[in-house]
């Protein structure tokens, strides 16, 4: 079985190619479509790739914008504890869902909050705001302020 990155380069280049004809690129392009479906699967058990698809189709599925464990970067004015720099880098250490909204605990990782239990709630939609995903996006708001 290829690799998703096989089957992904392949169709970048069916896209690309200007000598196919229309029908035929777009009769292999549903091919490796269908390639594509399988590799992404391959890995997950049947019961649970079901279980995936029946919450899509309800429309119950829910895709976070980070993981328990990632570091995220926060406006350091929404802190107590904080660096001297403008973002500081927090850890993420709990992902929390409710009927009202999903709300991420963030420990900050910086030495002013070492050996405290201090930490914070902020909901995903604050992510963009002031809360960010990666230290270039940080920055880039930072700019644009």
């Amino acid at each position: 079985m290829r690799t998703i990155e096989q089957i992904e380069a392949e169709i970048r280049m069916l896209d690309a190619a200007s000598h196919f004809g229309n029908e035929w690129k777009q009769s292999r392009r549903e091919w490796l479509n269908d390639e594509l479906r399988v590799a992404l699967a391959a890995d997950i058990p049947l019961d649970r790739l079901r279980e995936i698809c029946t919450a899509e189709q309800d429309g119950r599925c829910v895709v976070m914008p980070c993981k328990v464990d990632d570091t995220v970067y926060v406006n350091s004015g929404c802190l107590f504890y904080h660096d001297d720099a403008p973002y500081t880098p927090c850890k993420v250490v709990v992902i929390k869902s409710t009927k009202r909204e999903t709300s991420m605990h963030l420990r900050p990782l910086c030495e002013s909050a070492a050996g405290t239990r201090y930490h914070l709630w902020f909901g995903v939609s604050s992510i963009g705001k002031t809360v960010f995903l990666s230290r270039e996006e940080a920055e880039l708001a930072l700019r644009k302020e």
